[in-house]
């Protein structure tokens, strides 16, 4: 009983899950105007950023967002690339 009063309240796990991940894809589609504007020479170069941005301490946290809009845009590239 307790246990429902609480969840409606704040919702079950399922659902803080579903609204943090939610807040992240808007994060990352916020950014599909900027990567839709890199090159295929582009994502190399971004790619070592990441990679440098790492090796000098940074929390993966902190650039993830901004790694998976890249990594998600290069499908796209690739379909545009064989038709």
């Amino acid at each position: 009983m307790l246990k429902k009063i609480i969840s409606g309240f704040f919702g079950s796990r399922n659902e803080r899950l579903l609204k943090n991940y939610a807040k992240k894809v808007k994060q990352i589609n916020a950014l599909e105007p900027e990567v839709k504007k890199f090159k295929d020479e582009d994502f190399p170069k971004k790619t070592e950023e990441f990679k440098g941005r790492f090796s000098k301490g940074e929390s993966i946290d902190s650039f993830l967002i901004e790694a998976f809009a890249y990594q998600y845009s290069i499908p796209c590239y690739l379909c545009i690339w064989r038709t």
